[in-house]
Order: C-alpha cells, then structure tokens, then sequence
C-alpha cells in the first residue's frame, strides 16, 4: 500500500483551522494560528518542522507565524518562492487559486487538499475585489477538476451555516441531508465529490439554482454571470 502524508487538524480562535502535515520525521505547517498546540504536536510525535506554509496571507491565517518561527528558526515560506513541495519523499502540489486573494493557494496530496478560504464545506470564501471575480470561477474549476474521492480540508468551520444556505437554495436536493446526517466532526472535512453534491458554488449552473437566480432577478446570462450573481446574492 502506498504511503501518504499524514494531516492534523487544530482548531483555533473561533473558527480557523489549522494543519500539520507530516511524513517520516518531517513536517509542513500550514496556516499555524495556534503555534503551541502545534510546537506540543511536533514534539510529541518526534517531528521536525520543515516548513511554514500559508494558504493567503490574511491576518488570521498569519498570525501564528512568527510565534512559530522564533521557537523553531523555520523562515515561513514566501508567496513568490511557492511552487511544488515535498514533505519527506512525497509530493506536496501548489494549486495558485486566486479569487478570495490573490495571492491565494491550495495544498494537494494524493489523498487530500487544504483549501485556506479558498474553499468551504458547502461554500466558498468571500471574493473583496471584483477585478477577482472571472479567475474566483476559474480557480473553483480547477477544485471541481480534481478527483471525487479527494478529501477536503477548508481554513474554516462555517458548516452549519453553509448547509443552511444550501438547503435555502436548493430545498430538494437530498443530498444536503444526507451529508449532514452523516457528518460527524471532527475534523472538519468533506470530499471534492461531496462538494459537487451539496455546495452551491460547485452547482451554480444546475437548472435548481439557476430558477433559484432568475427568481431573484439576477442575470444568468452566461456560467460566469450564474457565479457573479450567485457570489453577490452570499
């Protein structure tokens, strides 16, 4: 059986996620808002930090660099030095997804994508610049690419909200239900193939949500208008 890398989530402040990636001794932090309960981790599991990563450069996914990097002597990894990665021996891939920020990425593996606000489980995160708003689709459509049984690891836990607005939107898809039944966290997770079943984003042009659109007056004119109104109705 081929061996991956290992992922553990923390949670932190109210909402925030953080995440230790780890194979063989070596490990990657991504987004360290808690770096104590991260130094704690690395220490027990006998793991030395390689790597600080961030999936954008907002204030509350940062803020635990320094912290981190004055106990540990690890330079957090610029944006401009980002490309693929390895922990240990196993490829760690950069998927640049502007569209919340810029400067805005995911982190794949074999098994598993950390989507930073990039994306949620049943939403996406918020787009601040309009200039962003054509590449926010296309970067959703390199998420919607990848493979269904892909697990998803968002930046936040706004899950109960998000269904909500899910079933607001889409009161006969089944499918919401069934994955909220089934839900059990933690961690916070879904999979690339769930999202296709339940988040709107991923389903903007469905036939439901674009009646669910032209009954808010909104212009469906093209995939992309169907995204732009959709983001602008949330």
């Amino acid at each position: 059986m081929k061996k991956m890398i290992n992922i553990e989530q923390f949670r932190y402040s109210e909402d925030n996620l953080a995440y230790l990636l780890y194979a063989g001794s070596e490990a990657v932090a991504i987004d360290p808002g808690c770096p104590d309960e991260i130094l704690r981790y690395l220490k027990k599991n006998n793991l030395i930090l390689k790597m600080i990563l961030n999936t954008h450069s907002h204030h509350d996914h940062t803020l635990g660099n320094s912290c981190l990097e004055k106990k540990t002597g690890v330079v957090p990894t610029s944006y401009v030095d980002l490309a693929d990665l390895k922990v240990d021996k196993y490829d760690l891939d950069v998927i640049h997804t502007p569209g919340h920020t810029a400067d805005s990425v995911c982190f794949k593996t074999d098994n598993f994508v950390v989507t930073g606000d990039t994306l949620f489980i049943g939403s996406i995160g918020n787009c601040h610049l309009n200039s962003l708003m054509s590449i926010y689709k296309e970067s959703i459509g390199k998420l919607i690419s990848l493979p269904n049984n892909l697990i998803v690891y968002p930046g936040h836990d706004y899950v109960d909200a998000s269904l909500k607005r899910a079933v607001l939107v889409e009161p006969g898809n089944r499918n919401i239900e069934i994955f909220s039944n089934n839900y059990n966290p933690p961690p916070v997770f879904s999979t690339i193939g769930d999202e296709k079943k339940i988040n709107p984003y991923f389903r903007v042009n469905s036939v439901e949500i674009i009646e669910y659109l032209k009954a808010k007056g909104k212009n469906t004119s093209t995939k992309y208008e169907c995204f732009k109104s959709f983001r602008e109705l949330f």
